[in-house]
């Protein structure tokens, strides 16, 4: 694609000019990054190989197939670079209430909600795919994170698509495709930090578990929050300890949008919808619902018979997952009984349910489990609300 922007418009309709807002709410440069920011050296590759450049297939997935042909013939606006997303969304005019979904792709029925939601919520839909090295280890699945763009892009473009009556202007949402090379140009060494997940305040979490995760999150979102300036940003309750870092961030980065958590969307035995669910075997499937079902089974335990200890709603926990899911090779990660927001683990007496309901929102705890199961590395959590 070249040019600022190009949108595919059937024979006979016109384009409907946007008036252009030239108003940003930021700036990266100078003081703006006052809040904690740490500069580190580019990420180390698995097998310590150079950063993915622009166009590897191990780096963004591909394009340009069937699914991006009938997604621009359906009126779907397809940018790659930062250049053009910033110059679309200028174009969008003032007021207008722009939603963000940002995702790796693979997508599933999961991230299809979100864009529902954002679709429902908002004016403008913005729809981001790009696998982030910056939050993958040296020892983790970069190079094999199931990358699916033309397929993605197949399913997004019955939501996203101009309507059928050819006398209705087109909506103007986009899908923002970009390369590593656009998000993290050669020499880029800026990395966002953030306590929220730090393994020194909770050592049972995915902080501790993989301590570049959340700084490599935090880092695309801040960049993403900046490139798109949404007003809301939809994310999904099952990443929860992602959705406390990326409320953190926007909150005390000033952003100026809304987080929203979408509930997790499960199947019909309760394993939540994940992008690394093509990972598991068949056994590894069948055992995968012990993992909610334990979670279930230690909030019911604290709702329903009292149990307030932090120790025994972690151990109910593992004791499920391990019974679950031993015979399939599960293996798990940690368990984490924890402040929602905060992440701080919760030492001692987690509040009674009486306490919760008789109190106003707020100060909610949420367990958390991950497990190996075979090359899946599965995640779920449960709010004691």
């Amino acid at each position: 694609m070249t040019g600022l922007l190009r949108r595919a418009v059937p024979r006979g309709r016109r384009r409907r000019p946007l008036p252009f807002s030239n108003t940003c709410p930021l700036s990266l440069t100078g003081g703006f990054l006052s809040a904690p920011v740490c500069y580190l050296p580019p990420p180390i590759m698995p097998d310590g190989a150079a950063a993915p450049r622009a166009g590897d297939a191990a780096a963004d997935g591909g394009g340009g197939g069937p699914g991006h042909a009938a997604a621009a013939a359906a009126g779907v606006t397809i940018l790659s670079s930062v250049g053009e997303m910033v110059a679309a969304r200028e174009r969008l005019p003032a007021g207008t209430r722009v939603g963000l979904v940002a995702t790796m792709g693979a997508l599933h029925g999961g991230h299809l909600e979100l864009v529902r939601r954002s679709l429902a919520d908002t004016d403008v839909t913005i729809v981001t795919i790009y696998v982030n090295p910056l939050q993958f280890s040296a020892t983790e699945d970069l190079g094999t994170y199931p990358r699916t763009v033309d397929d993605d892009v197949a399913l997004l473009t019955p939501l996203l698509a101009a309507p059928a009556d050819a006398g209705t202007p087109p909506p103007p949402h986009l899908l923002f495709t970009p390369t590593v090379a656009e998000m993290r140009p050669a020499g880029a060494t800026t990395t966002v930090a953030t306590a929220v997940g730090d393994a020194a305040a909770n050592p049972s979490s995915e902080g501790a578990s993989r301590p570049h995760f959340f700084g490599g999150v935090a880092t695309v979102v801040a960049a993403l929050l900046h490139l798109t300036r949404p007003t809301v940003a939809f994310f999904g309750e099952k990443d929860a300890q992602q959705l406390a870092v990326v409320t953190a961030l926007a909150r005390d980065l000033h952003f100026g949008t809304t987080i929203v958590g979408v509930p997790t969307v499960r199947e019909a035995d309760g394993v939540a919808a994940s992008s690394r669910n093509v990972y598991l075997t068949a056994a590894g499937r069948a055992a995968a619902p012990a993992l909610y079902r334990s979670l279930v089974a230690a909030r019911d335990a604290w709702a329903e018979a009292g149990e307030t200890a932090a120790s025994a709603l972690r151990a109910a926990v593992r004791r499920g997952v391990d019974a679950g899911t031993a015979a399939s090779g599960g293996r798990v990660l940690y368990v984490s009984v924890a402040d929602r927001w905060s992440m701080a683990e919760v030492d001692g007496a987690v509040r009674s349910a009486a306490d919760v309901r008789a109190t106003a929102p707020g100060g909610e705890v949420v367990v958390c489990v991950a497990v190996q199961l075979g090359a899946a590395r599965l995640i779920d959590n449960i709010v004691l609300r």
